[in-house]
């Protein structure tokens, strides 16, 4: 359960296309690049964390703390469990996004064991209003809604080979098109599904700590968003700077 909302998007919010895709329409093709290809439309925002001034929040509470460190966002924990959620006050909203991310867990207590949780916010309208894909460091993965406080669960925790465990970095990336929500790590997709409650909103960052952790840290880098349908092609290559996949929308 996110505990807390710490920033907030603006900007425009483009006209929505919806635009039906399934897997076998994704092509893939190997190709160089750090963060992605983009087109300076209103949706597009892509972050390397470099910058310490490029609009997330950092600040310091009794049992966490949120922070630009070496080129990376760092969420540390402390104590129980614990949630976050957090947006760039730089980023804006999207109707069909794709949004991808570096999520590295750093340090647990019991790598083998700890289910540290990573995730992405998107359509993100309010605290009660979201869709979210998350990714544990035990090997699974989720995705689900809160449409006026109710939650969903549109694709139930599901393990995968694709997913790197323990004290590992792990590229994940979510993409919308009209109601259809394709979700992966690594270059893999994992899965797909549909839903119509959300037609637009922001995109953001989630992780969680579990109790039974007594110190946790995860690490963010190499945040991108840009619009599905204006310019369909993202580059989602890996942390470590190797080529990655280049999806893009067949017949486009």
């Amino acid at each position: 359960v996110i505990a807390s909302i710490l920033g907030v998007f603006s900007g425009a919010v483009n006209a929505q296309v919806g635009i039906a895709v399934d897997p076998g329409a994704l092509s893939v093709t190997a190709r160089e690049g750090v963060c992605g290809m983009f087109s300076l439309d209103s949706c597009d925002f892509a972050d390397d964390f470099s910058d310490s001034s490029s609009g997330w929040p950092y600040f310091q509470l009794p049992t966490s703390s949120y922070s630009y460190q070496n080129g990376q966002y760092k969420w540390e924990w402390t104590g129980g469990s614990g949630s976050g959620a957090v947006f760039s006050n730089a980023g804006t909203t999207c109707d069909d996004p794709t949004i991808a991310v570096d999520a590295t867990i750093s340090t647990t207590t019991h790598p083998d064991t700890d289910d540290v949780i990573t995730g992405i916010l998107f359509r993100f309208a309010d605290n009660d209003n979201y869709y979210a894909f998350s990714v544990s460091s035990k090997g699974s993965y989720q995705v689900y809604k809160l449409v006026d406080s109710i939650y969903t669960e549109l694709v139930p925790w599901t393990s995968s080979g694709a997913i790197a465990t323990g004290l590992a970095t792990n590229r994940l990336f979510a993409r919308a098109i009209g109601s259809q929500i394709i979700v992966g790590v690594n270059g893999q997709v994992l899965t797909t599904t549909t839903d119509v409650s959300l037609p637009s909103g922001a995109a953001g960052l989630t992780a969680h700590k579990p109790s039974t952790s007594d110190h946790t840290i995860v690490l963010f880098d190499n945040f991108a968003q840009e619009s599905t349908v204006l310019v369909p092609e993202l580059v989602i290559n890996h942390r470590d700077g190797s080529p990655g996949s280049f999806f893009a929308l067949a017949g486009m």
